[in-house]
């Protein structure tokens, strides 16, 4: 599937390469690197050469890179390219990889990218696992006679036996990111929820976790009961059993002694935003645009959005704007964007807020292309503890040996949440 995993800088130096199949193409990865990366003249996270497919996820100022030549399913690979950064600095017990440090791992890194592959094909992406496999588990990890064969042959390859905490601790987050794209008549065309649900569990032993779910969450493919919460995929842990999943709304596993993905999942049906947006635009003659913007919060009173900011694009050449803001609201203008910024701290839900923002521009630009002068949208940002858009519950978390002090937390926060400007209502 993968003929060669690969880190370049951002200037198109090599890092590191790994290659894993006969039918890597050295001179199309150069042109690739040298003609795409180098220059910056990336337009797509895929691109094809000389019958080679480029693929890329970018991670401070390292391109993650997979090269094939075969019909590989491109989701497959981007979700490898995204894990890999994370999967590097938990076995090299790094904060983060970047372009400052990556030099001092390349060794290491060639290393776990032959665990981590086999034949083009992903085999193990567990860091515990490669940690042994590597060489890089800590002291207190080699209580074992044979741990790489223990792990490698037992049934739970993702944990160490014989773990041992003091204070056992279970903390799950669960974080939805909404997406939506609205057309400048109001029309909804996409709209998202892509969840992923964390789990740092802190406990001795192999203890059994298990998680009831207020709602069944299914997917698409599931031909199971009727009810619950429809998702359009769900992906789980591998430590997670799915035959108990498919009979009742509960999940059991013995989880990997570190932070981990628990699921993942996405929701595209009967998905209500946190917030409606609604911009109106005037051509108030001499040189001058207002644009009105009123937003309400969706979400139950007893909820409050810490951080809410939209992005207001404004007229080219925009000279002068001032801002009537409703009140524990502020706005500022961002010449190097030419947007208009406008923040609302503690937003609760069911509230309402608006803003008048007044525009003077120079001649040229607007009277040249009137229909084309906000072309650029309104971006949202936004973080609203202790919701879950999609619906998605935990009702009961049980531990079968330990009595862990347990953490639920729930968070929302904005996708590409993106709302188009509709056309001026010409005032003249």
């Amino acid at each position: 599937m993968i003929s060669a995993i690969a880190l370049i800088d951002s200037t198109g130096e090599l890092i590191v390469l790994k290659t894993y199949r006969k039918d890597f193409n050295q001179s199309a990865f150069d042109n690739y690197r040298l003609s795409v990366i180098a220059p910056n003249e990336i337009t797509s996270p895929i691109v094809l050469i000389d019958g080679t497919s480029f693929l890329h996820h970018e991670e401070n100022e390292i391109f993650y890179v997979g090269c094939t030549k075969q019909n590989a399913g491109a989701d497959v690979i981007f979700e490898l390219l995204n894990q890999i950064p994370k999967i590097l600095a938990k076995v090299l017990n790094v904060s983060a990889l970047s372009d400052k440090n990556v030099r001092d791992y390349v060794p290491d890194i060639v290393e776990i990218f032959d665990e981590m592959i086999d034949s083009g094909y992903p085999q193990c992406t567990e860091p515990e696992t490669l940690k042994i496999l590597t060489g890089h588990a800590s002291p207190n990890s080699t209580q074992l006679p044979n741990p790489i064969t223990s792990m490698a042959t037992g049934s739970t390859p993702w944990r160490l036996p014989n773990i041992s905490h003091n204070k056992p601790t279970v903390i799950v987050d669960v974080t939805e990111k909404v997406s939506l794209f609205q057309t400048p008549t109001g029309q909804t065309l996409n709209h998202s929820i892509n969840g992923v649900t964390t789990m740092n569990a802190v406990l001795s032993g192999m203890s059994e976790c298990k998680i009831e779910f207020k709602d069944k969450p299914s997917s698409s493919s599931d031909k199971g009961g009727q009810g619950g919460i429809d998702f359009d995929d769900i992906i789980f842990h591998q430590c997670v059993r799915l035959n108990r999943f498919q009979t009742n709304k509960e999940i059991s596993f013995i989880p990997p002694d570190d932070k981990f993905e628990l699921m993942r999942y996405k929701r595209t049906e009967n998905v209500q935003a946190p917030f409606e947006i609604v911009p109106t635009v005037k051509d108030l003659g001499g040189n001058k645009l207002e644009i009105s913007i009123s937003v309400t919060a969706t979400y139950n009173s007893s909820l409050k959005a810490t951080h809410f900011t939209l992005h207001i694009p404004l007229p080219q050449n925009t000279a002068n704007v001032t801002f009537e803001c409703a009140e524990k609201t502020r706005a500022k203008f961002d010449e190097l964007k030419n947007a208009a910024v406008w923040t609302i701290n503690d937003f609760v839900g069911q509230g309402h807020s608006q803003i008048v923002i007044i525009a003077q521009y120079l001649s040229a630009s607007y009277k040249s292309s009137p229909a084309t002068k906000l072309n650029k949208p309104i971006s949202a940002e936004f973080h609203i503890p202790k919701l879950s858009m999609s619906g998605l519950s935990i009702l009961n978390l049980n531990v079968d040996k330990d009595k862990p002090d347990i953490y639920i937390r729930y968070a929302t926060e904005a996708g590409k949440f993106q709302i188009m400007m509709p056309s001026p209502d010409e005032t003249e």
